[in-house]
């Protein structure tokens, strides 16, 4: 029971942290409603920062465990460079044979350099707001500690579907097309952290995913690309489901099996 109290915690404190981030601290920010980078910036850092805090004090404190119990540490570069690739190369292979096809279309609308700089900084805000807190509060802690009650593939499904419950909470719903993308990208990540023992491969396929989405399909944010997906089955395909099963593949033929079945549970 307290280990569901904990999971309980970790769930609703870190959804409602990322909710007042988006739906107040950013707007009250830009109070124009117009995409502002400044206070982006300072929406993630202050969000992400809260959301780690929660986690890893929790993790200390309540489960008396080490940051290592929910694959957070030691930080390791290969694991995140696995991660961010696996995704990347196979959706920019996929994008790229669209585009020679002319089913997808894309116009750069800066140099080079700066194209550079806005996705470098947008790596940065992804990792800060959206990739470290996710994969720290969902693959970490609360996977982890449903792996103790449950097995791993059921540890997997409960935790993707609390994903995919936040995510809606804190976007609304836009029908189920996009409720169901969350859970299989929950489903997908859990499983890479089953497998790998630590959720920096997440961090990083989660950081390539975001910032490619991103700079393609929010000119809001004042995009320097202009995409034109040629349609949803198009888009899905070459964000969606080659580069995630690519990116399974890929990751799972050098980690392959999982590394465990169920952790040893904590004392309550």
């Amino acid at each position: 029971m307290k280990m569901l109290l904990r999971v309980a915690w970790v769930l609703v404190s870190s959804t409602v942290v990322l909710f007042v981030a988006y739906r107040w601290l950013n707007g009250w920010l830009s109070p124009d409603a117009e995409y502002s980078r400044t206070a982006h910036a300072i929406t993630a850092v202050a969000a992400g920062s809260a959301v780690t805090g929660i986690v890893l004090l929790t993790v200390r404190f309540l489960d008396c465990r080490p940051a290592s119990h929910i694959g957070a540490s030691p930080f390791t570069g290969r694991s995140f460079a696995l991660g961010y690739a696996a995704w990347l190369l196979p959706a920019m292979a996929t994008l790229g044979a669209l585009a020679a096809l002319g089913t997808t279309k894309f116009t750069l609308h800066v140099p080079l350099p700066q194209l550079l700089l806005t996705i470098l900084l947008q790596m940065a805000l992804v990792f800060a707001l959206e990739a470290l807190p996710e994969e720290l509060a969902f693959r970490g802690y609360i996977q982890t500690n449903l792996a103790e009650r449950l097995d791993t593939a059921q540890a997997i499904g409960v935790q993707a579907i609390l994903f995919m419950t936040a995510a809606l909470a804190l976007r609304g719903y836009n029908g189920p097309a996009e409720s169901l993308r969350f859970l299989a990208v929950g489903l997908a990540l859990g499983y890479i952290r089953s497998i790998t023992g630590t959720i920096w491969t997440g961090v990083g396929l989660h950081v390539s995913f975001q910032t490619v989405a991103q700079l393609l399909l929010s000119p809001e944010q004042g995009s320097s690309i202009s995409f034109t997906p040629g349609g949803f089955l198009p888009e899905t395909i070459a964000l969606g489901i080659i580069p995630f099963t690519a990116a399974i593949i890929i990751i799972g033929s050098t980690h392959p099996r999982p590394t465990t079945t169920r952790a040893t549970p904590a004392a309550d």
